[in-house]
């Protein structure tokens, strides 16, 4: 009788459908599942799904990703890399990235690979109660950033990115410049639009009664009411949620005034003159009783235009969020050769040309520069887009963003930090994100010329209706304003270029300036260069030719 060991076999492709979805992403298992009941497409799902049972944590997960859920690409990087442990941990990120608050914790902002809908930001906004530590976690959806709060003297962030590295969630450093600034201002942008919004829905509900018939006639005092309380619920619109138009138009005119220049004025102008003068005019007809008033149309026109400014800013913060997220795949950290052959690691700004480093499998080279000893392959998905890895050996170059993927490697260090080439990628492209298109510039060109003859025909208006009628003189004037609001000559146009700029760099297109976007329109045809240019980069199995026994074992 043989007494070779029985070795368990996956279903064969014959008893369970490829149609079947995984138990974990959902997709379809294909012929090579992972297990029967519960089948799995692959190892990784088999991992994560047991880990969520055995956490106590599966219920509620899949409850809240099956609603309204939308399927991820997969992540571009899902190794847990020694390196970018190493690093998270180590005193100099700690020093330069992270925030020390008076009570000992330490704050930082993390890029998460992997998340894609309210399920995973449940489940990552659990880990103060799992892990021991950990004070608070909140995570940006949107922009995949976590935000999280810990005691350095119970846990440490390689222990929080093992613990997201359990549910498939690959944490990676965020260390671009300038992103609180940006994240401030559109905090303030979106918070005057909400409530510009909640205040001009209830404007316009008064509103709707006007319009459908009801009169001073019918019942003065609710007629009176409704415009004192239109009244009271658009002054916050107006003084508060747009004071940031009275602001710039105020500082456009000094502007003009001191360069004696038409240049000076800006599409704000006369957007606070029409609010101005159409707010006074109804505060007037509010307080007489007699005339029109204008709260519901100055309160919209006040949420309108805060919308299309918060979409600018945010557009903007995309485009930058994804040139700072190509930046924290580059490690901080190298293994500097000594002369003895010992290692030790440094800083990787600090190195300079002719150090050598030894790079292990697994890490991301952290540096331009050309190996010295050894033979491997690496993958430049991330430098040039190609997918299919390299094989390179002494004397060869390689580049910073690149994965060492089969053996150690010693490299001799041409470039380091911003010098590099993808130090230089991002220096190019927020040099150029200063640089606007042609298109804008000529509309700020004409924007001065267009305001001074909004606001000269507002004034012939004004002087035209006042001899003939002068009852009708300041609603005409409002009218005149509120109507020639140059959005799409002030707007429109540098918000289309944020938003392409935006949509492009979170496809992983870093565009140099507006001006190349600007000419595609008259592009009629495009080369490419190579298949990495078209391809996603993450090839996946579609078929197995050979013996199925083969395959199963």
């Amino acid at each position: 009788m043989s007494t070779d060991p029985i070795i368990e076999t996956p279903p064969r492709p014959d008893r369970i459908d490829p149609a079947t979805p995984c138990s974990h992403c959902g997709l379809p298992v294909g012929r090579y599942p992972i297990g029967a009941d519960p089948a799995f497409c692959c190892s990784s799902c088999a991992t994560v799904w047991t880990t969520l049972h055995t956490s106590g944590l599966a219920d509620t997960y899949y409850r809240l990703r099956d609603v309204g859920a939308v399927r991820p690409e997969a992540p571009a990087r899902t190794d847990e890399e020694a390196g970018t442990l190493l690093e998270l941990g180590s005193p100099g990120f700690l020093d330069r990235h992270t925030t020390l608050h008076d009570d000992g914790t330490r704050s930082a902002e993390l890029f998460v690979d992997g998340v894609h809908c309210a399920a995973c930001v449940w489940l990552v906004e659990r880990m103060p109660m799992e892990m021991d530590g950990v004070r608070g976690a909140r995570l940006d959806l949107a922009r995949a950033r976590l935000r999280i709060r810990w005691d350095p003297d119970r846990v440490d962030l390689p222990s929080v990115s093992g613990w997201l590295a359990r549910f498939g969630y690959t944490a990676h450093p965020s260390r671009g410049p300038g992103e609180t600034g940006r994240s401030d201002e559109e905090r303030r942008l979106m918070l005057r639009m909400g409530a510009a919004w909640s205040l001009a829905a209830n404007v316009m509900l008064i509103a709707l009664a006007f319009y459908a018939g009801f009169g001073q006639a019918e019942s003065p005092g609710l007629f009176a009411a409704g415009r004192w309380a239109s009244l009271a619920l658009s002054v916050p619109a107006i003084a508060w949620a747009g004071a940031v138009f009275f602001r710039r138009a105020w500082t456009s005119l000094r502007r003009a005034v001191q360069t004696r220049s038409l240049r000076g004025l800006d599409m704000d102008t006369p957007i606070a003159v029409g609010l101005t003068v159409g707010f006074l005019d109804s505060v007037h007809a509010t307080v007489t009783g007699t005339g029109e008033v204008w709260f519901d149309s100055l309160t919209l026109l006040v949420a309108a235009l805060l919308t299309a400014r918060f979409l600018q800013v945010r557009s903007r913060r995309l485009a930058g969020d994804a040139s700072d997220r190509l930046l924290s795949l580059v490690p901080t950290l190298a293994r500097l050769l000594s002369d003895d052959g010992s290692e030790r690691h440094v800083e990787a700004d600090a190195l300079v040309p002719g150090d050598r480093i030894r790079v292990y499998p697994g890490e991301v080279i952290p540096v331009d520069g050309r190996i010295v000893s050894g033979m491997t392959s690496v993958d430049n998905a991330v430098v040039t887009g190609e997918s299919r890895a390299e094989t390179v050996s002494a004397g060869q170059r390689v580049l910073a963003g690149s994965t060492n993927l089969r053996s150690p490697v010693d490299v001799t260090v041409d470039a380091a930090g911003d010098d590099t080439r993808v130090g230089r990628l991002l220096a190019w492209v927020r040099d150029a994100s200063s640089r606007r298109a042609p298109v804008v510039q000529l509309a700020d060109r004409l924007s001065g010329y267009f305001v001074a003859a909004v606001l000269t025909l507002a004034a012939l208006t004004y002087l035209v209706w006042s001899a003939y009628d002068p009852s009708k003189a300041v609603s005409h004037v409002v009218a005149l304003l509120v109507i020639t609001c140059p959005c799409a000559l002030g707007m429109a146009t540098p918000l289309a270029m944020a938003v392409a700029a935006g949509r492009a760099a979170r496809s992983g297109l870093f565009v140099k300036s507006e001006a190349a976007m600007e000419q595609l329109t008259k592009a009629d045809t495009v080369v490419l260069d190579k298949t990495g240019t078209l391809t996603v980069g993450r090839p996946t199995v579609v078929d197995v030719v050979g013996e199925e026994w083969a395959v199963e074992l």
